[in-house]
């Protein structure tokens, strides 16, 4: 998805699939704007990528968002008929007792058989809104690149975010920002809508999330949190490199015989 208007990847797919005589299905599985637009700011924070505040940063990420413009280009090349769109609804999903494999195999016209064990890790940890911003402000330190101090600060994030007493309910999107989303998709999404399931609407209008806000969020405890995560797992690191120099050995063994000393005294 993130690739339609690069790299020629729909163009060197087509290529490949008509010389081997394969048939390609996409399924677009679409949620709205807002929250795919907030979910990619997160991973790109995440990854060490972005160092920007959200304010400065989300309108780059509305072309992923451009759900017209993308099915055009799979549907230009390979068909319409080769284009299936899903609505993305993991809470109605779950409240109807369905999984998105589930989902998956039924829009293909297949059933999932028992045999398929559905996995149980999750593959993609997602950071909570609080520490996509405390990860944002680190990326100043070390940004732009999978480095081991980057990935230290990557891996202590998202430790935080599983252990966080603070519930994460927000958007990045404030009210303005949520209308100005809605307003610019809305023609695309209708067409989409008609084109694709037969609708008028694309999403249903349900109210925004509330936007992110640092005195709302748990943010200072969050930091707290996380600064104290960092300074417990640098001791021990210390520990244990302690433990393998020859001066701690001897200090060790000092203490050793030096308490021996004691007792036989006493």
């Amino acid at each position: 998805w993130n690739r339609l208007g690069s790299w020629d990847f729909p163009e060197r797919l087509k290529v490949f699939t008509d010389s081997r005589g394969i048939r390609v299905r996409f399924i677009a599985y679409l949620r709205p704007e807002y929250s795919l637009m907030d979910s990619w700011y997160r991973e790109r924070v995440k990854a060490g990528d972005v160092d920007k505040p959200w304010d400065a940063s989300y309108k780059h990420y509305l072309d992923f968002a451009d759900y017209e413009g993308n099915l055009h280009i799979l549907s230009d090349l390979f068909g319409k008929e080769a284009v299936i769109v899903r609505r993305f609804e993991p809470g109605v999903w779950k409240k109807e007792g369905r999984t998105v494999y589930l989902d998956f195999t039924e829009a293909l016209g297949i059933t999932l058989s028992d045999h398929y064990k559905l996995p149980k890790a999750n593959a993609n940890e997602s950071l909570t809104h609080n520490y996509t911003e405390i990860r944002r402000v680190l990326n100043h330190l070390e940004s732009k690149g999978p480095t081991p101090k980057s990935i230290f600060f990557r891996k202590a994030a998202l430790h935080c975010s599983q252990i966080s007493a603070e519930e994460d309910r927000f958007t990045f999107f404030n009210e303005e920002q949520a209308a100005w989303l809605k307003e610019t998709t809305k023609e695309g999404n209708r067409r989409v809508a008609l084109d694709y399931l037969g609708t008028e609407e694309l999403f249903a209008d349900r109210p925004l999330p509330p936007a992110w806000d640092p005195k709302a969020s748990g943010y200072l405890n969050d930091v707290v949190l996380y600064y104290s995560y960092i300074a417990y797992e640098q001791q021990q690191l210390i520990e244990t490199l302690k433990k393998h120099t020859f001066f701690y050995r001897v200090h060790v063994l000092f203490q050793k015989i030096k308490n021996r000393f004691r007792r036989s005294k006493k």
